[in-house]
């Protein structure tokens, strides 16, 4: 229900609640949305306020007009392997979409104990944090916290901005070769705190991934901590019961592995 006199915009809880609804499939992907007079109906608001959350949400790249023909369901989820060690920019990529990120904060810090015992590291060794948003196009995805051995990547923090992947870095800056990772996999719900980074509501479904990505020596060297919005990504494991073994297991949670 919208809320005429709350501080947030009339516009903007229309843009939020259609986006909701795209999200949460009640509109489809290359669907054509209802008209401005339907929608503005549907969400009791004016045809100006519809218009103006419309133009917006095509700003987003979330919905498309075409001439003569209406407004149409542009985003579709990303579909992630659960078995692939590729960053976010490469999915994208290969997708044929165009990543984007907002870093928060980096700085070089000691590491905690949980961080310390995952790289195999000494407590209180300078470690970089990194904490950043990962867009699609121009939607907010994924909510990141990634973490850094100083000795094995020394410079880096002045190397990673909005522009360069950091999985590029490892890999073709410091030469760093990375065929291994390992993630365990959660559901959470959003708080307040997250919802300001993903644009989302309390309460709505995130994946939360923690992985652990090692070198060709499988030595530890990247941890990153990600929520990733349900309704913007689905994650595929392909089994092939011709295997001898199947790389994915089912665990009771492991305290000792989370912070």
């Amino acid at each position: 229900m919208l809320k005429p006199n709350h501080a947030t915009p009339l516009y903007e809880q229309l843009m939020i609640a259609i986006r909701n609804d795209i999200l949460s499939g009640v509109y489809t992907l290359g669907e054509k949305m209802p008209n401005e007079t339907e929608l503005g109906e549907h969400y009791g608001v004016s045809r100006i306020t519809v218009r103006r959350a419309v133009e917006e949400l095509e700003k987003e790249g979330m919905l498309e007009r075409k001439q003569g023909k209406g407004t149409f369901i542009k985003h579709s989820k990303i579909e992630n392997k659960m078995d692939s060690i590729l960053g976010f920019t490469d999915t994208l990529t290969r997708m044929g979409r165009k990543a984007g990120r907002v870093i928060h904060s980096k700085k070089i810090v000691p590491a905690e104990e949980w961080i310390a015992n995952l790289l195999q590291i000494k407590l209180g060794s300078p470690i970089i944090e990194l904490k950043r948003t990962m867009y699609d196009e121009n939607q907010p995805v994924l909510y990141d916290e990634c973490y850094y051995p100083c000795e094995r990547f020394p410079g880096m923090l002045d190397k990673i901005k909005e522009d360069v992947s950091t999985y590029h870095l490892m890999k073709e800056v410091y030469g760093v070769p990375l065929p291994r990772a390992q993630k365990r996999f959660n559901v959470e719900i959003a708080d307040v705190t997250i919802c300001n980074y993903l644009n989302c509501s309390p309460g709505d479904p995130l994946f939360s991934i923690l992985k652990l990505t090692f070198d060709d020596k499988d030595i530890p060297v990247q941890i990153s901590k990600s929520l990733v919005l349900a309704s913007r990504a689905t994650y595929v494991l392909d089994v092939d019961e011709r295997k001898k073994s199947s790389a994915l297991h089912l665990k009771t949670r492991d305290t000792n592995y989370n912070k």
